[in-house]
């Protein structure tokens, strides 16, 4: 295949369904080649400097965890090497629910601080700060956790026109049967997805009950990028 795909594997959005039981239904069925970037121990790496190494230029589909931070890059990567702008993918979740259970998924405090407790203690820190508020990934923003894994670092970037440029769709877990079988319909292939829930957080429902207006109010102050990026894809990804 010459235009590669790109799946950005945003964490608790439904990734893993995502991966499993639609991705690797059409690798398996087509005989696409594929790598998964990058093992956790290789964040740091740069979109575009990772995109150079050997054992992904000639890969179809690449699916990993990370931030294609300079976006542009990818462009005059692949054209370097004679290879189509890649397919980029992404998926989203409403915002506080996707913070939540990434919260309750792997943050360190989460055995003794509610998130309520925890976000209001911790939410006047900076994304490179993960470390003192609980994660041990770069790619656990304490803000716009949304926006910043698919590559968006200022909310007039986030537009529909640059939305739509960047990636030729993005997946929406509140409407998830929907959203993946619009996906199937627009790229053209004849496959069955299994949309059967994996990995799924049960603690969403109990964090995101009785929550303080401030809190809330807060939280939405704070991710005007994530609010902003989920309506454009509500609107564009039917």
């Amino acid at each position: 295949m010459t235009t590669p795909i790109v799946y950005i594997k945003v964490s608790k959005t439904g990734s893993q369904v995502i991966l499993k039981g639609l991705l690797q239904k059409l690798i398996d069925k087509h005989g696409w080649s594929w790598k998964y970037h990058p093992p956790h121990w290789d964040m740091n790496i740069p979109f575009h400097i990772a995109f150079m190494r050997k054992e992904f230029m000639d890969k179809d589909v690449i699916i990993g965890h990370y931030s294609p931070r300079p976006f542009q890059w990818h462009r005059f990567i692949y054209a370097a090497c004679l290879r189509k702008s890649p397919i980029f993918l992404g998926s989203v979740r409403e915002p506080m629910k996707c913070h939540i259970s990434n919260y309750y998924y792997g943050n360190r405090f989460k055995d003794n601080m509610t998130w309520e407790e925890w976000y209001t203690k911790y939410s006047v820190m900076k994304n490179d700060q993960y470390s003192l508020y609980g994660y041990t990934a770069v790619v656990d923003f304490m803000h716009n956790h949304l926006s910043n894994y698919l590559g968006f670092t200022d909310i007039n970037e986030i537009t529909e026109e640059t939305v739509k440029d960047r990636y030729f769709w993005i997946f929406r877990l509140e409407n998830f049967r929907e959203s993946v079988y619009g996906f199937i319909e627009k790229f053209g292939m004849d496959v069955e997805p299994d949309l059967t829930p994996d990995n799924v957080n049960k603690v969403v429902k109990r964090g995101i009950n009785n929550l303080k207006q401030e809190t809330i109010d807060l939280f939405k102050k704070n991710n005007e990028m994530d609010y902003k990026l989920y309506d454009i894809v509500k609107n564009l990804y039917k």
